[in-house]
């Protein structure tokens, strides 16, 4: 199954935390890390008193289903130093998003896919434009490109690294 993550760090060694998370993916059983983007760094979404973030995304060939992988995704997360909040958008070592698993819709509490937020996000847009420009968002029946055109994101996302 190919699939779409979006990494994401703000605390810490942020870069690092990015080429864990990568290396942590590629390892799993049956996974294979096909494409990442470049690093963005990207004003925070949501609480703007944040610190500013790294963001990626990464395509990946697994043979989990998606429900296994959000759980593989979240143990890499607290390998890192990731410790889960009730409250929304606060500081992490590592957040890994499932965004897309091949064309599959997921809509339950614990799972959400395509993710809910995808086309809203210019720090997801941007850099999943970069691996795969073409690629048509289930549900939206439109291309990445077109949906970044569209977007009402105003956050600050620059080509970090």
């Amino acid at each position: 199954m190919k699939v779409f993550l979006s990494l994401g760090s703000n605390s810490g060694k942020r870069e690092k935390w990015l080429q864990c998370a990568v290396e942590s993916i590629d390892k799993l059983r049956n996974t294979k890390v096909l494409r990442a983007s470049s690093i963005y760094e990207t004003e925070p979404w949501g609480n703007k008193n944040l610190d500013f973030f790294l963001n990626q995304v990464i395509m990946i060939n697994t043979e989990f289903d998606c429900f296994e992988l959000l759980k593989q995704c979240q143990e890499i997360e607290k390998r890192y130093g990731r410790v889960k909040v009730n409250e929304k958008w606060q500081a992490r070592t590592l957040d890994i998003d499932i965004l897309l698993c091949d064309n599959q819709k997921i809509l339950i509490k614990e799972l959400q896919v395509p993710h809910p937020l995808l086309t809203e996000r210019m720090f997801v847009l941007k850099p999943l434009s970069e691996i795969n420009p073409d690629l048509i968002i289930p549900g939206k029946n439109k291309k990445v490109i077109e949906i970044m055109k569209e977007c009402n994101d105003t956050s600050k996302v620059h080509l970090y690294k």
